[in-house]
């Protein structure tokens, strides 16, 4: 593991070398203690050039940010990944009416992980690699048209969901529909969480890239726009995955180069 300040980066294979961070970061939020700690060692002395010792979450996150420096827009095609999951949004939804109807609550793969700070964490990343426009101006544009398709499929399936419940009667006074702050379906909290994150980051671009009407990401653009303003609640789930930055380690920031 090298260095990301270091001037040899301009020899290396980008993409090589990008996914081999990527997995060190996986390694940061492996449910095993070991690996979570032996990675933060990495990270801190060999990637960040960092003397104080940090948390796996505080290494993580300084991590990401430090990826998201070098790589520019080349860090997109990881971060929507990380933001819209690596599975296919009708199979999202087929784990969302599950884990509605179990009696039990099923474990998690990874206890360690917490999918709302995960997409948070690299909802931001995208969003400042878009915003700085530093890189390819081609990935910035697969990187929303993904995020496009994946918010318009995303939206629809809420949508059916939500109608799914409701015809069961599954909602009374005082309980939540399936994206409520208290819903029975943490598989379904998440997926709304991802879709209206990705959301954020296409607005995000809109704000300062012109697209023209002809443009096949304008069309898909007025679809989910359409889809937004019948199922509602955005606003509430972009404010929530704004979070404010917290202060990690400051005594450490300081130390970085």
């Amino acid at each position: 593991m090298m260095d990301l300040s270091s001037s040899s980066l301009g020899v290396q294979s980008y993409s090589t070398l990008l996914r081999l961070h990527i997995s060190l970061y996986n390694f940061l939020n492996d449910d095993d203690r070991d690996i979570r700690e032996n990675a933060t060692a990495i990270v801190t002395q060999n990637v960040l050039r960092i003397a104080c010792p940090m948390v796996p979450l505080a290494a993580s996150e300084l991590l990401v940010r430090k990826l998201g420096e070098v790589f520019q827009t080349s860090i997109l095609e990881p971060a929507v990944t990380k933001v819209i999951g690596q599975k296919d949004i009708h199979e999202l939804l087929n784990e969302a009416r599950k884990s509605n109807d179990i009696l039990f609550t099923k474990e998690k793969q990874n206890l360690w992980v917490d999918d709302v700070r995960e997409i948070d964490l690299w909802k931001e990343t995208a969003e400042r690699a878009v915003l700085t426009h530093q890189g390819d101006e081609g990935e910035i544009r697969a990187a929303m048209g993904r995020l496009l398709t994946f918010v318009k499929n995303g939206i629809g399936a809420l949508i059916e969901y939500q109608n799914e419940i409701e015809g069961k009667g599954k909602t009374r006074d005082g309980e939540d529909a399936p994206l409520g702050w208290a819903t029975s379906s943490e598989d379904a909290f998440v997926l709304g969480w991802r879709v209206f994150a990705a959301l954020g980051i296409v607005k995000a671009w809109r704000r300062f890239t012109p697209v023209e009407d002809g443009e096949p990401l304008n069309g898909v653009w007025l679809e989910v726009i359409e889809l937004e303003k019948r199922f509602g609640g955005a606003g509430v789930f972009e404010a929530a995955g704004g979070r404010s930055e917290e202060s990690i380690i400051s005594s450490c920031l300081s130390n970085m180069s």
